[in-house]
C-alpha cells in the first residue's frame, strides 16, 4: 500500500496539473485551436481516472476539496466557453449557408433563358 503522505502528495499534484490543463484549456477555447482542445479532453479524462483510483485509497484532505472546488469552478467557465463557441460556429454557418443560397438564386436568375411562343 502507498504511504498516505505520497498518496496526498500525488493527490495535490494531479489537481494542480489537472487546473493547469483546464486554464490551457480556457486558452485553446478562446483561440478555437481544435488540436488543443482535444488533447485536453483526453488529458482530463487520464488525469480524472487517476484521481478517482486516489480517491478510492483515501479520503481527500479540507485542502483536496479545496483545491476540487477550484478544479470545478474552471471546468463550469471552460463548459460555458465551449457552449458559446459552438454557438457562434453554428451562427457562423447558418450564415454562411444563407449566402451560398442567395448566391445560388443570382447565379440562376442570370442565367439565359429561352422561351419559345407558338400562336
Amino acid at each position: 500500500m502507498v504511504p498516505k503522505q505520497n498518496i496526498k502528495r500525488n493527490c495535490r499534484s494531479i489537481l494542480s496539473e489537472f487546473n493547469a490543463l483546464l486554464a490551457q484549456e480556457r486558452d485553446a477555447l478562446r483561440r478555437l485551436d481544435l488540436d488543443r482542445i482535444e488533447f485536453a479532453t483526453t488529458r482530463k479524462l487520464e488525469l480524472d481516472a487517476q484521481l478517482k483510483a486516489l480517491c478510492e485509497r483515501e479520503k481527500p484532505t479540507a485542502a483536496d476539496y479545496s483545491e476540487l472546488q477550484r478544479m470545478r469552478a474552471g471546468a463550469l467557465t471552460n463548459q460555458l466557453l465551449l457552449v458559446h463557441a459552438r454557438s457562434c460556429l453554428t451562427g457562423l454557418l447558418s450564415l454562411v449557408r444563407e449566402l451560398i443560397q442567395i448566391q445560388e438564386l443570382k447565379n440562376a436568375s442570370l442565367a439565359p433563358l429561352r422561351v419559345n411562343f407558338r400562336i
